[in-house]
C-alpha cells in the first residue's frame, strides 16, 4: 500500500462521490465565483453548499405529493374519525336550534 493510500483523509476523499460539470458558460462562473469569495469560501465549497441547499429543498412536484398524501390519509380516516355528514350533524347540533341566540 502506498502512503497515499493510508492517509485518512485521502481514504475520506476517495470515498466520496465526485460531480465534474463541463461547460460551465464563463459569465455563470465568475458570478459563481464572485459568490464564493463573497461568502468567503472556495468555489467548491460554495458549490457543494448551493447544491446541498438545492436537493434539501422540496420540488414543486414533491410538495403535491406530500399534500395528496395527507389529504389522503386524512379522508381515509375520517374527519376526526366521522364521515362527513357526521360533522354536518354535530355542528349542527353545537348550534342549537335556529332562531335561539
Amino acid at each position: 500500500m502506498s502512503v497515499l493510500t493510508q492517509c485518512s483523509a485521502c481514504l475520506h476523499n476517495a470515498s466520496m462521490p465526485n460531480i465534474l460539470i463541463r461547460n460551465v458558460p464563463e459569465p455563470v462562473h465568475a458570478r459563481l465565483g464572485a459568490r464564493a469569495r463573497a461568502a468567503g469560501l472556495s468555489l467548491q465549497q460554495f458549490c457543494l453548499a448551493e447544491l446541498e441547499r438545492m436537493s434539501l429543498a422540496q420540488t414543486p412536484q414533491e410538495a403535491v405529493d406530500d399534500i395528496r398524501s395527507g389529504l389522503r390519509e386524512f379522508t381515509d380516516q375520517g374527519f376526526l374519525g366521522l364521515e362527513s355528514h357526521d360533522v354536518v350533524a354535530t355542528i349542527r347540533e353545537m348550534r342549537g336550534p335556529l332562531g335561539d341566540d
